[in-house]
C-alpha cells in the first residue's frame, strides 16, 4: 500500500470506532464494547495494516497525575512514529494532561480545522476540533508513522 492508501485506511478505521464507549484499557469496537485513547490508537493502526499487533502492557488510569514517565510518547515512538511539525491525515495528535503527554487521537481532517477522533472519559469515541472541549487549551504535538 502507498502512504496515501495507508493514511486513508487509518482515517476510515478511526471513523468506524465512533460511538464506542470509553473503558480504561479495553479494545473492543462498538456500542457494546469499550476503548480508551491509547487502545484506540493501537487498534486503528493495527486494523489499517500499518503496524503489527501492539501490546501496551499495564498502565494506571491516573498515571498522568502522579508520575513523570512519558509512557505514551515512548509507546508511539517504539512503533515507528516520529514527531512532525505539520500533521497529515492519519497522523497522531498527543496532548498533555496532568504531568505527561497522556491523551491522543487520530487526525481525520485537516481543513478548515484539524479534526481528531479520540476516546474520552464520559464521552467515548468522538470527533472534535482542536478548538473544542475537551481538547481546547491543550496544545498538541504530532507524530507520524508515514514517511
Amino acid at each position: 500500500m502507498s502512504n496515501e492508501q495507508m493514511r486513508s485506511a487509518v482515517v476510515a478505521e478511526a471513523y468506524s470506532w465512533l460511538r464506542t464507549p470509553y473503558h480504561h484499557h479495553a479494545r473492543i469496537k462498538g456500542e457494546r464494547g469499550g476503548v480508551d485513547c491509547l487502545q484506540l490508537l493501537c487498534a486503528v493502526f493495527e486494523a489499517a495494516g500499518v503496524t503489527p499487533h501492539i501490546e501496551t502492557g499495564f498502565y494506571a488510569r491516573e498515571h498522568h497525575l502522579h508520575r513523570n514517565e512519558e509512557i505514551y510518547i515512548e509507546g508511539v515512538e517504539r512503533y515507528g512514529a516520529v514527531e512532525v511539525q505539520t500533521p497529515g491525515l492519519g497522523d497522531i495528535a498527543l496532548f498533555q494532561w496532568g504531568r505527561t503527554w497522556s491523551h491522543g487521537g487520530v487526525i481525520v481532517a485537516l481543513e478548515p480545522e484539524l479534526l481528531l477522533v479520540h476516546s474520552y472519559l464520559g464521552r467515548g469515541v468522538t470527533i472534535n476540533k482542536l478548538s473544542e472541549e475537551p481538547l481546547h487549551g491543550h496544545p498538541p504535538r504530532f507524530w507520524s508513522v508515514f514517511r
